[in-house]
Formats: C-alpha cells, structure tokens, sequence
C-alpha cells in the first residue's frame, strides 16, 4: 500500500479520486479473501447430509468446489465431501 502511496505522489496526472480507488479495490479484495476463508472454514466445519433422510453421509469424494458470488467479488469453496451415490439414497432413505 505504501508503494502505491508513493506512485500516487510522484503521479502528475493522477488526483486523489485515483487513490482511492486503487484503494478501495485493494481493500475489496482483502475482504473477499476473508469472506472465502470464511467460507471455507464453515463448509469443513459443516458435515454433509443426505439430502433425502438428513443423516450424515459416510463416503469421502474428491474434487467438490462451488463458486458463489458476494458483495466483495466470487469466492470458491473446496473440500472434500462425504457422498452417497444416488441410487445408494434412495435404496437406504426412501425404502
């Protein structure tokens, strides 16, 4: 930040709206990277469920990310999830 503090005052052409945008869209990015840490430590928190019965599920998967948007730019969650096939679902919750 202070690097750029420092262009900004040697910077004939740019005025202190400049500034504050390139600020400001430093500081949104501080933010989207503490709401995707966020994130992310709710879904390891979180186990999964089934999505018929709500028990917890017990086989792990790899490879499962989801992107969401927020109010500070996209964030994308990753962890590795407990799964059932579907047709396992079905057979153990719907039975």
């Amino acid at each position: 930040m202070e690097d750029r503090i420092e262009a900004f005052a040697c910077a004939e052409a740019e005025n202190l709206r400049h500034l504050e945008d390139q600020l400001a869209a430093e500081g949104r990015e501080l933010l989207r990277q503490a709401a995707e840490l966020g994130a992310q430590k709710k879904a390891e928190a979180t186990p999964p469920r089934c999505p018929y019965c709500q028990r917890a599920l017990t086989r792990l998967s790899a490879g499962h990310e989801r992107t969401f948007v927020t109010g500070f730019g996209e964030i994308t969650v990753r962890r590795t999830r407990i799964s059932r096939r579907r047709s396992t679902w079905l057979r153990l919750c719907l039975s």
